[in-house]
């Protein structure tokens, strides 16, 4: 018997053996849930408000790892249209591709097989984000994949029991969380074609006005509708406003001509 055969036999054991372990997992869960009270009103009313909303949201793809693909059922075609749809491509190469970098990245640690949650789990998230091209979904399988790595790292921090585990793994962790900020911020200004919208608001008070933040409204009829303010309260001038800032006070020095001086004496001697 050769040693690769020795190997694939060795492997379906493990694979069968960790079936078993999630079954019993499974088993045990549901006598567990069994046990438990029902319920409340409150509670069960919450639950049908769910369920409702779960019928109207779109079921995200998922895989089912096996020895030789990752198709959960028997419409190939079908499953295939939504791989492909899920990373918004029309190359069924391409979307392949996207979902094993998926698996790798947040399937199980290196030699083991990857697991069907952790990849549904992130192939969940990346129909969330909604890829329309290549590019969006390089972007949000790279934001999937940057999350699992984070959380990965924040978890090993509470069994960190030495100070050098702890930095390493906070400070590896701080750097991925950053990243997938600029990754969100990235995929935000390619959907709006990288444009920005600045907005400059200018506010004159004069003496004696009030200044107003927020939104200021006006009488009905008028631009912006909504509620009346009164004028002594706005920080507008209005025409009378403007006229008296105009106005001279009383006893006020009006400008004049300047008064006639002396001419300075020219090169000629002339005055």
């Amino acid at each position: 018997m050769s040693r690769q055969s020795i190997g694939q036999r060795a492997t379906k054991r493990g694979s069968a053996k960790a079936k078993s372990r999630e079954q019993k997992a499974a088993s045990n869960a549901i006598a567990a849930v069994k046990e438990r009270r029902p319920p409340t009103a409150a509670e069960q009313q919450a639950i049908t408000a769910a369920q409702r909303a779960q019928e109207k949201r779109p079921q995200p793809i998922a895989v089912a790892v096996t020895e030789t693909s990752y198709i959960p059922h028997s419409d190939l075609t079908g499953w295939r249209a939504q791989l492909r749809e899920t990373f918004g491509t029309g190359s069924q190469d391409f979307a392949l591709k996207q979902l094993i970098y998926v698996a790798d990245a947040v399937g199980a640690k290196p030699g083991e097989k990857p697991t069907e949650g952790r990849i549904n789990s992130a192939l969940a998230a990346i129909s969330g984000i909604g890829p329309k091209d290549e590019i969006e979904a390089m972007l949000a399988v790279q934001m999937a994949s940057t999350h699992a790595a984070a959380m990965t790292l924040l978890s090993r921090i509470y069994h960190a029991e030495q100070i050098p585990q702890l930095d390493a793994n906070g400070n590896m962790a701080i750097k991925l969380l950053r990243t997938f900020a600029v990754q969100t911020e990235v995929l935000a200004k390619l959907r709006r074609g990288g444009e920005q919208t600045v907005r400059v608001e200018h506010v004159h008070v004069h003496a004696g006005g009030q200044a107003v933040v927020g939104n200021v409204n006006t009488p009905l009829g008028q631009t912006g509708g909504g509620g009346q303010v009164q004028n002594n309260e706005q920080p507008y001038e209005t025409k009378e406003q403007g006229a008296r800032a105009l106005a001279f006070a009383p006893g006020s020095p009006v400008w004049s001509a300047n008064a006639p001086r002396d001419r300075v004496q020219g090169e000629g001697g002339e005055r």
